[in-house]
């Protein structure tokens, strides 16, 4: 995904000399521009909340298009990597194919015969508002997912700026938080996982948490549970980020205030809390019932999924730091542990630390790019952005220590929250706590940027609103450079009717036929070959086409009876493989045969007539076979 010299022509130096011209004709003209245009906006005229307004949106929906690109261009076929993209995609149009059926909503229809196979991975059902619309309207599954994906930025930015705006009542401050927030390289990253980086409710939970804390106004306490509903339901990473989020920043307050009141408000928290879980029981209840059933192959290692120190610094190669990043790379699941947040929000995160946490500092605050009124509302948010930080750097480094590619026996708090967290467990891959940690740097850097202003606008004796505004526009023009990644790499998917006819085909037959598709793979997922893997997503993805329930399929967790199920695909068309995999219910058996061995091939040409595998028609490259119920099931 990251940048390559090679893409960018044959003299990458020359290239990069390009980009250094560029960011310095931009860190100067827009800043200038800026400064030029804003003694022209009146604070006090009726029509500066409305174009602040305006801005805030125009300038979150352009970022989101630039930094994508050329997702955000080709959203109809490109994608960053296919494999979690096309599966994630058939997650959410198995969410609205199911609207239809609510009944069936958790019973997908990949690995039969077995149930609650949602369950074994995201349901990403906060996101069907935005997905079932493009769905509905194309039937293209992957631009409806690119729509989700880009609307993650785009809402991110949004709801950060909001969180920040109103409890530390700076713009300048909430606009570099909602940039950091947005935009940081790890998010960018993460493009081809939605469920990973659709944490964009995150900051309204909070901001209805804080703003309830301080008023008691019932509006703030509906708020927050709805948007702790829709964030748990958009990404169960996300909603375990936010309730780690939540728990640290409404005990700052709790803690900082020590009053009746404010605890018996974060008590009726708590009762949002549950009514939102209530809410979220008809789903869970499914997620409880697959793990403590114990029919789950869970084929990744927390430890090789744990970040180490050093990850924070792999950035891979981009625009600002060419090459220099490369040293930081993971030989093992790189594109985990690429937990680049930029250098500049570090730096600005550090300011406001040790500016703010000192007690003679906390007496003051910002507003205006000015700190003037009294308020320990300061103090509480670096505190509980710090503790956030250090939580989510601590649990991305997983269940061990790791330092210079070894495994220390120091054990970490990831390990002893698995075994005593409910639902902790589920969390395979340690590194992704990393986005936990992004939110409290967020938050920090907005602080600093008018820590930042503080410092500096005290020299300037004409013009102040100017020279903040244009200080704000020269930071977020340096984070653009620091963050940009653009044109990422990505991969271009045809339809997946293009010359494959045999899913219209088994569209065409009666539903609830159950299917497989061959040539299939077997054996344990960790160390397949990534070929046979995206196979596996490919025949998910494909279903989406005709719905019918099928052997086949890719998740997080991969049922027990899969392995049973594979391991006789495998062996067809064997005497005995037919046999067995007739006692499961299979109808139909799709061979693609252009993707056979020579062997494999010969195999299925010498097939007797006797079978029990009828050759029902040929489609293209591929050949459907029914596999016929024996005499016995005939009688039954």
């Amino acid at each position: 995904m990251a940048l390559s010299p090679e893409s960018k022509g044959k003299n990458p130096i020359s290239f990069f000399t390009f980009n250094r011209i560029l960011f310095l004709c931009t860190a100067v003209v827009v800043p200038l521009a800026v400064y030029a245009l804003t003694p022209r906006l009146r604070s006090d005229s009726p029509r500066y909340r409305l174009i602040g307004a305006s801005l805030l949106v125009v300038c979150s929906a352009l970022l989101t298009f630039v930094l994508t690109y050329p997702v955000s261009w080709h959203p109809s076929d490109h994608v960053v990597w296919i494999l979690d993209s096309r599966f994630l995609a058939y997650v959410q149009a198995w969410d609205c194919h199911s609207l239809w059926h609510p009944s069936r909503l958790c019973n997908a229809n990949i690995f039969f015969p077995a149930r609650n196979t949602l369950a074994f991975s995201e349901n990403l059902l906060g996101n069907v508002p935005l997905f079932a619309p493009v769905y509905w309207a194309t039937h293209n599954a992957i631009l409806g997912y690119n729509v989700v994906t880009l609307a993650t930025f785009f809402f991110s930015a949004l709801t950060m700026f909001w969180l920040v705006r109103h409890v530390v009542e700076s713009t300048p401050a909430a606009a570099v938080a909602a940039f950091v927030y947005a935009f940081a390289p790890a998010r960018i990253f993460q493009m081809e996982r939605v469920h990973i980086i659709s944490e964009q409710w995150a900051p309204l939970v909070v901001l209805f948490a804080y703003a309830y804390l301080n008023s008691g106004r019932r509006r703030w306490w509906a708020g927050f549970a709805a948007f702790l509903y829709l964030q748990i339901l958009s990404s169960l990473h996300g909603g375990m980020f936010t309730l780690f989020i939540t728990f640290i920043y409404v005990s700052a307050v709790v803690i900082s205030a020590r009053t009746r009141l404010i605890w018996r408000r974060a008590g009726y928290l708590v009762a949002g809390l549950c009514v939102a879980g209530l809410a979220l029981a008809p789903i869970g209840v499914h997620y409880w019932q697959t793990e403590k059933q114990g029919n789950l192959s869970d084929y990744s290692d927390p430890i090789a999924y744990s970040a180490t120190p050093t990850s924070y610094l792999n950035g891979g190669i981009n625009h600002f730091y060419h090459t220099s990043l490369l040293r930081f790379r993971a030989e093992n699941s790189d594109h985990e542990k690429r937990l680049f947040f930029g250098v500049v929000p570090w730096l600005l995160a550090v300011l406001a630390v040790s500016y703010i946490l000192p007690v003679r500092r906390v007496q003051h605050w910002i507003k205006n790019g000015e700190l003037e009124r009294g308020t320990s509302a300061i103090g509480t948010m670096v505190s509980a952005s710090v503790l956030t930080v250090v939580t989510g750097f601590v649990l991305s480094l997983g269940p061990y220590l790791q330092w210079k590619r070894h495994v220390t026996r120091f054990s970490l708090p990831y390990l002893w929250l698995s075994h005593v967290l409910p639902g902790f467990s589920v969390m395979r891959s340690p590194a992704r706590f990393a986005f936990m940690a992004l939110f409290g740097v967020a938050v920090l850097a907005g602080i600093g940027a008018g820590v930042l202003l503080k410092i500096v606008l005290p020299l300037v004796r004409t013009n102040r609103r100017a020279w903040s505004a244009a200080i704000v526009a020269e930071l977020i023009c340096v984070l653009f450079w620091e963050f940009l990644q653009v044109p990422l790499q990505c991969k271009t998917l045809p339809p997946a009717l293009t010359g494959h006819g045999e899913y219209a085909w088994l569209a065409s037959q009666p539903a609830g036929s159950p299917t497989l598709e061959l040539p299939t793979s077997t054996g344990d997922w960790s160390i397949r070959p990534m070929s046979q893997i995206l196979q596996e997503v490919e025949y998910t993805y494909a279903s989406t086409y005709h719905w019918q329930p099928l052997v086949n399929g890719f998740s997080g967790h991969i049922p027990h009876v899969s392995d049973e199920t594979s391991a006789w695909a495998v062996k067809l068309p064997a005497p005995e493989a037919i046999t067995a995999l007739r006692q499961f219910g299979i109808h139909f058996i799709v061979l693609h045969a252009n993707q056979l061995t020579p062997a494999d091939r010969a195999r299925w040409e010498a097939l007797p007539p006797d079978s029990g595998l009828r050759k029902t028609v040929v489609i293209d490259q591929a050949i459907i076979y029914t596999l016929e119920p024996s005499a016995a099931m005939s009688l039954r």
